[in-house]
């Protein structure tokens, strides 16, 4: 099982079930962005996560996650926003360690 890693997010109950159905889709990584990340929402707003995919790569709507909680697969996302989530995004999980390791640093330098 992939250990949860993010804090701004963590604690919420529904992110463990999250995090099991993205291992389970195939993902290798996932981070959380958006307004729950840079503290501009509040709790009862929608958990952004982008995840990235090993295997067959899933569409966004095939993966059924828990009710407030978005889903964005950066395997086919435009690069502007692969740019924004490399450089914004908190890392929620990852499945083995250092997976997310080239992919995090290396985005941002193609996109900016």
């Amino acid at each position: 099982m992939a250990e949860l890693l993010s804090e701004s997010v963590y604690g919420r109950p529904d992110l463990a079930e999250a995090t099991e159905t993205l291992v389970s889709a195939g993902a290798l990584f996932a981070l959380a962005h958006g307004s729950q990340v840079t503290g501009m929402g509040d709790a009862q707003l929608d958990i952004d996560l982008a995840a990235y995919v090993d295997s067959q790569v899933p569409l966004s709507c095939d993966v059924l996650l828990p009710a407030g909680i978005d889903l964005t697969v950066l395997n086919d996302a435009p690069l502007e926003f692969k740019g924004r989530i490399a450089d914004k995004g908190e890392l929620l999980f990852e499945v083995r360690q250092g997976k997310s390791a080239n992919w995090v640093p290396f985005t941002p330098r193609v996109y900016f």
